[in-house]
C-alpha cells in the first residue's frame, strides 16, 4: 500500500517505518486509491493464516496495528466498490434535484407573479363591482326621485288653481292689511262685552269710517280670518268651543289680547272650553272664595301653569292686581319677578289667567274694566242650535255623533299636516 523508497527489502521497510512521518502517512493515506489490482496483490497476504491482528499481537503490537490498518484499507476498498456507485448516483441525483429545485423556484416565482396579478385583478374587479353596485343604487334612487317628482308634479298640477286663488286672496289681504289690523285692534279693545248684533254694528261703523278716510279694508271683515289660524280654531272646536262666529271671535280675543280675559259665561261655554284646552297643561281651578288663593296663584305664576278663576261676582279681589296689571320687573341674571302679597316670586312667561262669571248681565266698575278684557260668551242662536243638534244626535244616533267627532279630529290633523307641508 505504501511505496518503499528504493528496492523493497526488510531493511528499507524498517527504515521507512522508523521515519518520523510514518504515522502521519498512515493517517493521511488516501484510502480511495486502493483499487482492485492492489487488493489482488494483497490477497495472498490476507489469506495467510498468520496475518491476523490477534496473531500479530503475539509478535509485535506495531505489527498488529499495521495488520489491522491493511485489513481496514482492503475492507474499505471492498465496501467502496458497492458504495461509490451509489454515492455517485446520489451526487447525480442531488445535482438533478438542485436543478429541479432551481426550476421549481423559477416556476414558483412565476406562479407568485401570476397570483399577484390575479389578486390585483380580483381587487380591481371587486372595486369595479362595488362601484357598479353603487352606481346601480344611485340610478335606482335617482329613478325613484324622478318618479316621485313626476307624481308630485302631476299632483301639484291640480293645486295650481288653488294656489292661484290663494295668491289673489293674499294680494287682496295685503292691500287691506292696514285697515283690517286697525279694525282688529278696535275689536280687541272695545267690542268684547257686546253681543253679536252690537259687535257687527261696531264693525260696520268702523268699516264705513275707513272708507270715508279712503283707507282700504275688507268689505266683510272677520276677526277670526284676520287674527285667527284655521288649525288653531279647529282645535278649539274640538275642545268644546261652539262653532258660531261670535264664539270664535271671542276666543280669538281671549288668546290675542294683552290683558287677562274676564268672560261673561252664564252657560259655562267658555269655562268648559278653557278646561278642555288646558287639560294637559295642569290647569289650576279656583275661586276668590278660596282662602289659599294667594299661595295657589304664587305657585302657578312661578311654575308657568294656567289658572281659571270661576264664579266671579261683580268685584275682583285686589290682592291679584299685580297679576292683572302684569307688574313685573327684570331681575339680575335674566327673567322677571313680581310681588304678590308679601312675597316676590319669579314670573314664568307660560303663566296664563282666565276668569269667568255666570252672571248674565254683570256691572263692572271702570277700575275693573281697565284691568281685564271683558268678553261676552253668552250663547248665541247659532251656537244654541249647534249644541241642541249635537245633543239630539248624541241621544238618537250616538254612532253618528262619534263619527262626527272623529271626522272633526281627522280634519284638524289634516289641516295641521297641510299647513306644515306648505
Amino acid at each position: 500500500l505504501l511505496k518503499v523508497p528504493g528496492k523493497p527489502s526488510w531493511d528499507t521497510s524498517k527504515k521507512m517505518m522508523g521515519a518520523g512521518n510514518f504515522l502521519n502517512q498512515l493517517l493521511d493515506y488516501n484510502k480511495d486509491q486502493v483499487d482492485g489490482k492492489l487488493v489482488k496483490k494483497l490477497d495472498k497476504y490476507l489469506k495467510h493464516p498468520d496475518f491476523t491482528p490477534e496473531i500479530m499481537m503475539t509478535k509485535s503490537g506495531a505489527a498488529a496495528g499495521l495488520c489491522s490498518w491493511v485489513r481496514a484499507m482492503v475492507l474499505y476498498s471492498q465496501v467502496n466498490k458497492t458504495v461509490e456507485p451509489l454515492r455517485q448516483k446520489v451526487a447525480a441525483l442531488n445535482k438533478e434535484l438542485k436543478a429541479a429545485n432551481e426550476a421549481l423556484k423559477t416556476k414558483q416565482d412565476e406562479l407568485k407573479g401570476v397570483q399577484d396579478k390575479v389578486a390585483a385583478l380580483d381587487k380591481k374587479c371587486n372595486e369595479t363591482m362595488e362601484e357598479k353596485q353603487k352606481l346601480d343604487d344611485q340610478q335606482k334612487q335617482t329613478q325613484q326621485r324622478l318618479n316621485n317628482a313626476e307624481k308630485l308634479t302631476s299632483l301639484l298640477g291640480s293645486e295650481q288653481v288653488r294656489w292661484t286663488e290663494d295668491s289673489k286672496r293674499l294680494g287682496i289681504k295685503l292691500d287691506n292689511l292696514v285697515g283690517d289690523i286697525f279694525i282688529a285692534a278696535a275689536c280687541i279693545s272695545y267690542y268684547g262685552p257686546f253681543t253679536g248684533v252690537w259687535r257687527q254694528r261696531c264693525v260696520d261703523g268702523w268699516v264705513s269710517r275707513l272708507k270715508e278716510l279712503k283707507l282700504p279694508s275688507s268689505e266683510e271683515f272677520s276677526l277670526s280670518q284676520v287674527l285667527g289660524k284655521p288649525t288653531e280654531i279647529r282645535q278649539w272646536n274640538i275642545d268644546g268651543l261652539p262653532t258660531d262666529s261670535v264664539s270664535v271671535d271671542s276666543a280669538v280675543v281671549v288668546t290675542r289680547a294683552e290683558r287677562w280675559p274676564l268672560m261673561i259665561d252664564p252657560q259655562s261655554q267658555a269655562n268648559n272650553w278653557i278646561k278642555k284646552m288646558h287639560k294637559k297643561d295642569g290647569l289650576v281651578i279656583t275661586t276668590f272664595r278660596n282662602p289659599k288663593l294667594l299661595p295657589t296663584m304664587e305657585s302657578a305664576v312661578s311654575n308657568g301653569r294656567p289658572v281659571l278663576i270661576e264664579d266671579l261676582g261683580e268685584n275682583v279681589d285686589a290682592s291679584i292686581d299685580p297679576v292683572l296689571l302684569k307688574q313685573t320687573r327684570p331681575q339680575v341674571g335674566g327673567g322677571f319677578v313680581i310681588r304678590l302679597g308679601d312675597n316676590e316670586i319669579n314670573w314664568d312667561p307660560a303663566f296664563k289667567l282666565y276668569m269667568t262669571t255666570k252672571l248674565p248681565n254683570p256691572h263692572y266698575m271702570p277700575e275693573i274694566s281697565i284691568k281685564v278684557t271683558l268678553l261676552n260668551f253668552t250663547v248665541t242662536q247659532d251656537g244654541l242650535e249647534d249644541q241642541l243638534l249635537g245633543f239630539v244626535v248624541k241621544e238618537e244616533r250616538a254612532d253618528v255623533e262619534r263619527q262626527r267627532q272623529e271626522l272633526i279630529v281627522s280634519m284638524a290633523n289634516d289641516q295641521k299636516e297641510k299647513k306644515m307641508l306648505e
